[in-house]
């Protein structure tokens, strides 16, 4: 049983660690990826809107996309990581969250956190450090 979780994430990529104590070293159990996130809008979808006639007239015009593509699979990525997190928290196996994340995936993730697990945050971040080295997350962190 580790005593803290730590996650740093942005709409691609999570890196979670444990830890100890506040002192302990960091140590990565996972790193997710979401391949999606980083892939172009028009990657993502099949082909053009479809479309549709007025109600009256003669005009014709593309259907508009409800949601931008991407931001479904920010969304989506955001699930995902929540899920984990959750089953951590609610399985006991942390009492402690720490999260450091992009500020628009971070209200993503809040979104999706169950109760438990914002019970157990300690601290977060609305910043991006998924690509820093542990020494630099933790000098952020604490």
């Amino acid at each position: 049983m580790c005593s803290a979780l730590v996650v740093v994430a942005e709409s691609s990529r999570a890196r979670i660690f444990e830890m100890q104590n506040p002192n302990s070293p960091l140590t990565e159990v996972r790193d997710m990826v979401h391949p999606e996130s980083r892939a172009h809008a028009q990657d993502l979808t099949s082909d053009l809107p479809g479309r549709t006639f007025d109600r009256r007239g003669q005009g014709r015009h593309a259907m508009e996309v409800p949601m931008d593509v991407k931001e479904q699979e920010s969304i989506l990525f955001a699930e995902q990581l929540a899920d984990f997190i959750n089953a951590e928290c609610s399985d006991r196996k942390a009492d402690r969250l720490y999260i450091a994340a992009a500020p628009h995936f971070l209200g993503l993730l809040r979104k999706k956190l169950g109760e438990e697990a914002k019970r157990h945050i300690v601290r977060q971040i609305d910043k991006n450090l998924v690509t820093l080295a542990e020494a630099e997350i933790r000098r952020h962190l604490f």
